[in-house]
């Protein structure tokens, strides 16, 4: 009787508790409630709460959490027997004890359900132990997450199909996998451990739309078996993806990989890999293998080391930045139709019997390895496949450096030629360059620079030349300006790619990224040029400075916005016209009328004006004015230049474009010189007046012989004269 009254007591304890749980008596727990058997865990798993064991528990049913709840194991174990447990709410996990032996057990097929297809929950663990001692270890259907402690089993510790997110703690498989990505799943681990100790993989994205995201932490697969096999950190299958932000992987097999298939209908088809950062790192293979056709790799940082640092044999692969290190010191590649080929690089690019195409971009980082970049075709797949594999090494990102231990090689390819577009190499690689890349030594390096084209745009009227067409950027540029006779530089310009102008000074650029567009333009400047020391037939007009004259034209070219806008882009000529003019009767009465000028000899009339043509001599129109004043003479011939006796001669020249406007040449013997930059009519006219014979002539006659003798002896008798009145006057005195 007293064992049924204490059983008799206890139930109905228990039954108390769960009517005041459910009608709010105890709603508020000022602190953990303790908790020593099975009945009563069950009771606060459906009703919520706090509370803490003060004994071992076991369940030998199926167990549902349907109110959130913390359960602190203080030490002691939750055994579900062979059976699960069941979260539909969110169950918090801690071990408070000293000794940190809480756990969670069980040898069902999983531990824990979090969840189900249908309904959702949850599951944090803060410290003590989740063990799984069946198949699998935690399935999850809702939100796991780890803050501390650790989750164990034999393989599939974490079977995740929602989101998995471990910021502390650990997940260990002894013999498999240690967490597997289902369909759509998210898997994000911060810090922490994920590790498998057996032949297998510690994180394995099994199904579509998985994906896992590493921020920190660490993931360890260091299971040795035979060479290339073992331990792997991550392998991707079909449509799954992988993002790398930091932490470490360490695998005595591939860090990262995934698999191919020929028809791309499974395995690793369009699995996509990012690293921003972290470390991989594989022990006998090499650090990420990348077979999946259609694969996508970017990668921006992190340090990878393995065999090889990578191995692609299908999909495409772009590095911006990261380093890459191969921990062999030999350097081979063979064939192997599952699994990696090549060791002692840090790219390897190795076709597979796949036969897809590889796409591999290298724009940053820097490659540690025998051969640093490699190319070999061990399946010997035909020249049809190979055509389908393009390697492209360039600056677009930043300059990447390769360092060989190679004696003869730093890049290696079987098949390709002319990839390289850029990068720092400590061996020559001249057989891989592009055409339009040139190698330049720079302190024992061998740096890939882009030759950029300066296209030369010129005319018939001048030659221009550059020492060579292609330079690199910064490179001075020199312009050699050839201008054919009678010929001048019209138009001298450069524009980038953009349209951007560049600066020449001196006939000289600096190159930039791009090519160039230079454009010379010569302009034909004709000039009659008078020799003012030669004696002439008739009146003779022209300049006296042949060169200034073209200066002047071309400056009052390029002033006139009509005219130079005419003129761009065609081989235009000038030529100062001076044209003999007929002036009638009535004109040069007018003239001399308004110059108030008698007696005037009317020479000749000149139009004077620069004529602009095109290439085909179509006139585009006249310049009738200069930027500086050019000189004009006029020579004449002897007898027009012969000054009767007793005559003196004045020159003026008379401009008419604007009313009249007399001009007082310079005249020296029988040449008259005038100065003006405008271009008009110019009338020369002269004066002949007579002169008295005892007044000296103060411009130059030509007097005959006899009158010479007169003038001579009339000054000697005037100076005996003056002499002899001197010569008494001192007598006398």
């Amino acid at each position: 009787m007293l064992f049924w009254g204490v059983n008799m007591k206890k139930t109905l304890l228990s039954l108390l508790l769960i009517f005041a749980i459910m009608f709010g008596i105890n709603n508020v727990k000022a602190e953990f409630i303790q908790v020593s058997n099975a009945t009563d865990l069950k009771a606060y798993f459906n009703a919520g709460g706090e509370v803490i064991l003060t004994d071992d528990i076991t369940f030998t049913a199926n167990t549902g959490v349907n109110k959130d709840i913390t359960v602190d194991l203080n030490g002691h174990t939750i055994n579900m027997s062979n059976k699960t447990l069941v979260p539909y709410a969110t169950i918090t996990v801690m071990d408070s004890s000293t000794t940190q032996n809480g756990k969670i057990t069980g040898t069902a097929s999983f531990v824990i359900q979090i969840g189900s297809t249908s309904r959702t929950g949850g599951l944090i663990l803060n410290s003590g132990t989740i063990e799984g001692n069946g198949s699998y270890g935690v399935r999850n259907f809702g939100n796991l997450v780890i803050n501390g402690g650790s989750i164990t089993g034999k393989a599939f510790v974490i079977y995740n199909q929602k989101d998995f997110t471990v910021n502390g703690g650990s997940v260990i498989a002894s013999t498999g996998i240690a967490v597997s990505g289902n369909d759509n799943s998210t898997f994000v681990l911060n810090d922490g451990l994920i590790k498998t100790n057996g032949d297998d993989i510690a994180i394995n994205l099994g199904k579509p739309g998985a994906k896992f995201t590493m921020n920190g932490g660490k993931v360890e697969a260091l299971y040795e078996n035979l060479p290339r096999s073992g331990g792997v950190g991550v392998m991707a299958y079909k449509d799954t993806e992988v993002v790398i932000n930091g932490g470490e992987i360490t695998a005595f097999s591939h860090g990262m990989g995934s698999n191919g298939s020929i028809d791309g209908s499974s395995a690793g088809t369009n699995a996509k890999f990012t690293i921003n950062g972290g470390a991989i790192t594989s022990i006998n293979a090499p650090a990420m293998y990348i077979p999946q056709v259609n694969g996508q790799t970017v990668i921006t940082g992190g340090t990878l080391t393995g065999v090889s640092a990578i191995e692609i044999r299908a999909g495409s692969l772009e590095i911006t930045g990261g380093t890459f290190n191969s921990n062999s010191s030999i350097y081979e590649s063979a064939s192997n139709t599952n699994g990696s080929t090549t060791k002692g690089s840090s790219i390897s690019v190795v076709q597979h019997l796949t036969k897809q195409p590889i796409y591999v971009h290298i724009s940053g980082g820097t490659y540690n390895a025998v051969v640093p970049v490699s190319q070999t075709n061990p399946e010997n797949n035909s020249e049809e496949d190979i055509r389908k594999v393009t390697i492209i090494i360039d600056n677009d990102n930043s300059v990447p450096i390769f360092n060989s231990t190679d004696p003869e090689k730093t890049i290696y390819s079987e098949n390709l030629l002319a990839f390289i577009r850029g990068g720092a190499f400590t061996k020559r690689i001249n057989n891989y360059i592009d055409p339009d890349y040139v190698e330049l030594e720079e302190n024992g390096i061998f740096v890939v620079h882009k030759l950029y084209n300066v296209l030369l745009n010129t005319n018939k009227n001048g030659k221009t030349t550059i020492s060579k067409q292609k330079y690199i950027s910064n490179e001075e540029v020199i312009i050699n300006i050839q201008p054919y006779e009678d010929a001048l530089i019209f138009v001298l310009d450069a524009t980038d790619e953009s349209g951007n102008k560049i600066s020449i000074n001196e006939n000289k650029f600096i190159m930039p990224e791009s090519d160039v567009n230079l454009r010379t333009q010569y302009l034909k400047a004709i000039v009659n040029e008078i020799d003012i020391s030669k004696p002439v037939s008739s009146v003779t007009i022209g300049v006296t400075d042949k060169e200034l004259a073209k200066r002047l034209m071309y400056e009052a070219l390029i002033q006139d916005p009509i005219l130079f806008a005419l003129s761009v882009n065609i081989d235009p000529t000038l030529e100062l016209v001076i044209r003999e003019m007929e002036m009638t009767a009535e004109d040069r009465n007018k003239m001399l009328e308004a110059i108030q000028t008698e007696d005037a000899v009317v020479l000749k009339t000149y139009d004077i004006y620069v004529e602009v043509k095109d290439s085909d001599g179509n006139i585009l129109g006249a310049i009738r004015n200069l930027p500086e004043e050019l000189i004009f003479a006029i020579v004449m011939p002897e007898d027009v230049a012969t000054v009767k006796k007793n005559y003196k001669r004045k020159y003026i020249i008379v401009e008419s474009s604007e009313g009249y406007q007399v001009l007082d040449p310079d005249v020296k013997d029988n040449v008259i010189k005038f100065k003006t930059n405008k271009l008009s009519s110019y009338t020369t006219i002269y004066t002949d007046k007579k002169i008295d014979k005892d007044v000296l002539p103060d411009q130059t006659v030509i007097p005959d012989t006899k009158d010479n003798i007169i003038y001579y002896f009339m000054i000697f008798t005037f100076c005996l004269i003056v002499m002899n009145v001197y010569v008494i006057k001192r007598f006398l005195n």
